[in-house]
């Protein structure tokens, strides 16, 4: 995930770059406003869990430019920037589109899980009572 890159040199040879090139915001090369409220999240983001974030005066402060990213395999924005951090092309939140969510279960799983346990102690029990 890229978010809260700030820019320097750890990237540049990789991407072909110099500086803080990709990176619009408190960071970056071209100082936007330094604080936006007016980043949306993406479809993709929707569906990883992710939801539109509150105005709290200062929830994006930089944007990442997709294409100076995508050489490193962070191709999917689950924000895209707001105009003030670069607008379109540029991300609040880069990601390789791999997400870890953990998966819960279902009641239904956990009746199933509990009414086997239940079952292996009914036969444990009988068996240690006939084995006195």
């Amino acid at each position: 995930m890229i978010e809260d890159d700030d820019g320097g040199s750890a990237f540049a040879p990789i991407v072909g770059t110099s500086g803080n090139a990709g990176i619009i915001g408190a960071y970056g090369s071209t100082f936007g406003s330094g604080c936006d409220d007016g980043e949306t999240v993406t479809a993709l983001g929707t569906t990883n869990g992710f939801t539109q974030p509150p105005a709290i005066g200062c929830w994006e402060y930089q944007g990442y430019e997709e294409s100076v990213y995508a050489p490193l395999g962070f191709t999917e924005s689950f924000f895209d920037a707001a105009p003030g951090m670069g607008g379109v092309g540029y991300s609040a939140l880069l990601s390789d589109g791999s997400t870890l969510t953990a998966a819960t279960p279902e009641p239904n799983s956990f009746l199933l899980l509990g009414t086997g346990i239940v079952g292996l102690v009914v036969l444990m029990r009988r068996k240690f009572s006939s084995a006195l």
